[in-house]
């Protein structure tokens, strides 16, 4: 029993690309060349492009404000769009633990946020007059961009831990 492919034939499976080459037709038995590709979820292609950008803004912006805790921030976006590009399991980690912090961070943003800026009003008389009648809208604003990081921090966390995901990076 022999199986037959043509040369080049490509076939598709779940997480996979297999290649099948024919690499001699002179032999009594074919041989056949298997290259298996793991493909990048599309998924993790935005995040590696938003890193990059990310990145990107913050070496230009930590340029011009001669600013080294943002270069090196955007270094490190730099360094995880890289990772999330190849496949490196440390950036999907990197951005699971970026993740938590943020639903963290935006939950205290939530919390406290309001009471904050309650404190700034108080410490400083004059910006209580001017901007005391603004108070409901900024405690508006706090919590919305509160829940949008919680959201937004929670898909993409629930999303690195998928198992597709995950194989991509272990392959």
């Amino acid at each position: 029993m022999s199986l037959e492919l043509p040369i080049g034939a490509l076939s598709l499976n779940s997480e996979r690309i297999s290649i099948s080459i024919e690499v001699s037709k002179t032999q009594k038995f074919k041989s056949v060349v298997m290259l298996t590709y793991s493909m990048r979820p599309t998924g993790v292609t935005i995040l590696a492009v938003l890193y990059a950008i990310g990145g990107i803004l913050g070496l230009a912006g930590g340029a011009v404000k001669l600013d080294a805790v943002t270069i090196v921030l955007g270094i490190v976006d730099l360094a995880i769009a890289y990772g999330l590009w190849n496949g490196q399991n440390w950036s999907r980690i990197l951005v699971v633990i970026f993740s938590i912090l943020g639903i963290i961070g935006s939950a205290v943003m939530i919390v406290l946020g309001p009471t904050l800026m309650m404190f700034m009003f108080k410490a400083n008389p004059m910006m209580a007059s001017k901007m005391g009648m603004f108070m409901s809208t900024i405690s508006t604003v706090f919590t919305i961009s509160g829940i949008i990081g919680i959201v937004t921090n929670a898909i993409i966390l629930y999303y690195l831990t998928r198992p597709h995901v995950r194989n991509f990076f272990t392959a």
